[in-house]
């Protein structure tokens, strides 16, 4: 299942960038933690607790869609954003660092 951005609360939610690390430290969304698709695939129960909710997120939303869905079947809490990264810098959202308040532009 994939959720808007928008509807998301910053300080309520736990957002892991699936892309790579290279990736990742060209941009991401902040408050992202960067922990790679084929690590999480591999040894989710190092990184996730099956009691807390968490949003993936990747370029376009397609591998962090598909590895939502996988998760989910092993018991995990999670969802894709809609639409990735890609989606997130076209949106007119973005996050006030000092008061977790999104805005729209």
């Amino acid at each position: 299942m994939s959720v808007n951005i928008r509807y998301l609360k910053p300080s309520e939610t736990i957002l892991i960038d699936i892309r790579e690390s290279y990736e990742y430290k060209m941009g991401h969304i902040e408050n992202a933690i960067n922990i790679p698709n084929d690590l999480l695939e591999l040894v989710p129960e190092k990184y996730l607790k099956k009691n807390k909710v968490y949003y993936l997120y990747c370029d376009l939303g397609i591998r962090s869609e598909q590895l939502s869905k996988m998760l989910n079947k092993k018991g995990y809490k999670t969802f894709s954003i809609e639409g990735g990264y890609k989606a997130y810098k076209k949106s007119n959202v973005y996050t006030c660092q000092w008061c977790e308040t999104k805005f729209i532009k």
